[in-house]
């Protein structure tokens, strides 16, 4: 579900109860499947400097560990912009995100 400017994973109940955020920070997430044992999931996770990376979530804790590393090497040479968050004043006097 989108919310604030990215995209997080959330668990709920087959009976749509007991809604349950899983995921957090400046990434967009996406469910790439489930492992055998349902307590890990294959997500992938982006971030506004990075394209994405494959990590394994564990769905009880909620920590993900990351498992592909393709672009490191090469962002380890970059001097990365600093991405802020801005909310600005809309005509209708709500606040509308922006980065």
């Amino acid at each position: 579900s989108e919310t604030r400017g990215t995209t997080q994973l959330f668990r709920l109940d087959r009976d749509g109860k007991n809604l349950k955020q899983l995921t957090e920070g400046r990434y967009d997430w996406s469910l790439r499947g489930l492992h055998p044992d349902g307590k890990r999931a294959l997500v992938g996770f982006a971030r506004m400097e990075r394209p994405e990376e494959l990590a394994l979530l564990d769905l009880t804790n909620r920590t993900a560990q990351t498992i592909s590393h393709l672009n490191d090497g090469l962002y380890r040479t970059l001097r990365l912009p600093k991405v802020e968050e801005h909310w600005i004043g809309t005509t209708d006097g709500k606040k509308m995100h922006a980065w």
